[in-house]
């Protein structure tokens, strides 16, 4: 039988001691990190929703015209109003103007989300600026400034821009190619599609649920093909739905 010293006993009782020590200041220190990282992740997530709050007014604007300018680009050549084409779209590109101005940039839930829509605007720009100067395109971008009613605004077109108003309405009706038109209604309603529905998610909280996906057929599709991983996450905000219906 082997004996086992009193100094062997007390040097494995310190070290036991020594040991359980180390664990429970890891332990407390492990702690302290997770902590501190919820705690920034929480204080990024209020300011988050305190900016989003903030240009909420213009998030809803900007959407409101883009999904107008796009219906009016949509309907048969002797129904279009191209008055009210050219109110949509300086709506459109002014309010975005506003924005960047005082917010930087759209500033949503999830980067691929600005990304997307991001780009969905530089088909919209290239479009426009493909028939118009910059002097044009800038003149198109501040035909309502000062959030400008639609009766001044037709008459300041009247009094003033007629002739880029002619120009508008001669390319919309004549000159622009059928895939182009399709191009820039199509893009204008998925910016306001999109846009509303990373808008709804950041409120998901707020609303008890998440957001009823409620995007067309064709935006799917294009999503599902180029944009994948982005697809898969709005399509789980149904199924979050579906789950929290659960008793």
């Amino acid at each position: 039988m082997v004996e086992i010293g009193v100094d062997t006993v007390w040097q494995l009782f310190v070290g036991a001691i020594l040991s359980s020590s180390v664990i429970a200041m890891t332990i407390e220190k492990l702690h302290d990190v997770l902590s501190k990282k919820r705690e920034r992740y929480f204080e990024i997530s209020k300011y988050k929703v305190e900016t989003i709050s903030k240009a909420v007014p213009y998030y809803n604007k900007l959407a409101f015209n883009a999904f107008n300018f796009s219906r009016e680009l949509r309907k048969p050549i002797d129904k279009r109003d191209y008055m009210l084409c050219v109110y949509r779209l300086s709506n459109f590109l002014y309010t975005l103007q506003k924005i960047r101005q005082m917010f930087g940039d759209i500033q949503l839930d999830n980067l691929l989300g600005e990304k997307i829509l991001d780009g969905f605007f530089s088909n919209i720009f290239c479009l426009i600026t493909a028939k118009f100067s910059y002097l044009e395109y800038s003149k198109l971008s501040y035909l309502v400034e000062h959030d400008l009613p639609y009766h001044k605004f037709h008459d300041n077109i009247m009094d003033n821009e007629k002739d880029l108003y002619e120009k508008f309405k001669n390319w919309i009706s004549n000159e622009i190619s059928p895939e182009c038109l399709k191009d820039l209604a199509e893009k204008s309603e998925w910016y306001s599609s999109l846009l509303m529905l990373e808008l709804n998610h950041v409120y998901r909280l707020w609303y008890g649920e998440e957001p009823s996906v409620e995007l067309d057929k064709e935006l799917k599709q294009y999503l599902e093909k180029n944009e994948r991983k982005y697809y898969d996450r709005i399509k789980s905000f149904h199924l979050k739905n579906r789950l929290s219906c659960k008793p």
